[in-house]
């Protein structure tokens, strides 16, 4: 004698709970569908806690300038790699540096300013 299959019962919450994370997903898959970027929750909440303002230097050889940021995302673009290195110009610290090779012109920006470039679509 066969055993008949039963179907499973589900709680409502259960239900409700499944539904809810159904209509999340949609909801996010059709933002993605026009191209709508939401800004990660990490950079979110370090932007919030972080309130330096932007900076960014160029340094060649033991001589650095303060640059303007939109100088300084175009030109930062330009190089081969930008890395995380910590460096201090006076009062006033860095975070990371983009640069092409060892011995030539380095971008020195901080988190603020490497966020503002990122958000520009600039680097």
């Amino acid at each position: 004698m066969a055993k008949k299959n039963r179907p499973i019962k589900y709680s409502k919450k259960i239900i409700n709970i499944f539904n809810v994370s159904l209509a999340l997903m949609s909801f996010l898959l059709l933002l993605n569908l026009f191209n709508v970027n939401l800004p990660h929750i990490g950079y979110a909440v370090y932007d919030f806690l972080d309130q330096e303002e932007p900076n960014c230097f160029i340094s060649y050889k033991e001589e650095f300038n303060q640059i303007s940021m939109s100088h300084c995302c175009n030109e930062a673009r330009k190089q081969l790699t930008c890395e995380r290195q910590f460096n201090t110009f006076g009062d006033l610290e860095t975070d990371i540096i983009c640069f092409t090779g060892q011995s030539s012109l380095s971008y020195h920006l901080n988190n603020q300013a490497y966020h503002y470039c990122q958000d520009k679509g600039m680097i």
